[in-house]
């Protein structure tokens, strides 16, 4: 999507991809400095180690503790969080966040942006379930600290879900459940939803995962990870050009190189 995007604006850049090696980080980011890339993203497991080896963090990247891009300027390469901002456009085309209750399945970096993203937009209550309901507590004690919000941890299993799934409008997946393994077995086919439901599944291969098939099956309005994919993206293409972001043409690209996978 960055290329079909840099090859619409006649931007001279090319979008490449490297697996880099925790061991490595510290080489890759001074290799931005020296080859003098214009940017670069930082994808997981690197979000929060990689904010140490950088001259500036933006205040929305300090609040949520991780650094998906980063922008260099003659040397000074300082890092963004655009994941935030780019959970929170998708909804905010569908309903009013301050209307939502929100149920959050996850309590990693993803998890983490979409708390602060719905709390910064006026949600009062957000629950967090996670395996490990330890983390689940800890996301939820930053919540408590930062925000007024309304905000609980509770371990995940399929009766917690399933008990949960009815008291909130708002379903998030921010796990990587459904895309290296099959959704877990929850038995939520006879759960009663709000008219306004909405799921939001932040795996965006397959297209429709299991979790948005199981909620459009039960009435849900369905939110496809591709969107946040594409206005995260949209907001590291304008922080590295300084250019309006031509998300309808990485939309297609996106959707076009989705579906490719799927035939």
């Amino acid at each position: 999507m960055h290329n079909a995007a840099f090859h619409s604006l006649g931007i001279n850049a090319v979008y490449l991809a490297f697996g880099v090696p925790e061991r490595k980080l510290s080489n890759a980011i001074r290799g931005l400095r020296a080859l003098e890339f214009l940017g670069a993203n930082v994808t997981m497991p690197h979000k929060k180690s990689v904010m140490k080896l950088l001259d500036k963090i933006d205040a929305g990247a300090k609040r949520v503790n991780a650094v998906n891009t980063i922008l260099n300027q003659k040397g000074e390469l300082t890092g963004f969080n655009t994941d935030i901002e780019g959970f929170a456009n998708p909804l905010q085309r569908r309903t009013r966040i301050t209307d939502l209750r929100a149920l959050i399945v996850g309590a990693g970096g993803a998890a983490r942006a979409c708390a602060f993203a719905l709390a910064e937009n006026g949600c009062k209550k957000i629950s967090i379930l996670n395996r490990t309901v330890s983390k689940a507590e800890e996301l939820v004690s930053i919540l408590k600290k930062e925000f007024d919000v309304n905000a609980k941890a509770e371990c995940l299993s399929e009766k917690s879900f399933t008990n949960a799934v009815s008291k909130h409008n708002l379903i998030v997946n921010a796990t990587p459940l459904g895309m290296h393994e099959k959704w877990f077995k929850l038995s939520i086919q006879k759960a009663k939803l709000e008219g306004d439901t909405i799921a939001y599944d932040l795996v965006y291969r397959p297209l429709k995962t299991d979790f948005l098939a199981t909620f459009e099956k039960l009435g849900a309005v369905c939110i496809h990870g591709y969107e946040m994919l594409v206005e995260q993206a949209a907001l590291s293409f304008e922080i590295w050009t300084g250019k309006k972001a031509p998300k309808k043409i990485m939309t297609e690209a996106v959707l076009e190189s989705l579906g490719a996978e799927e035939k």
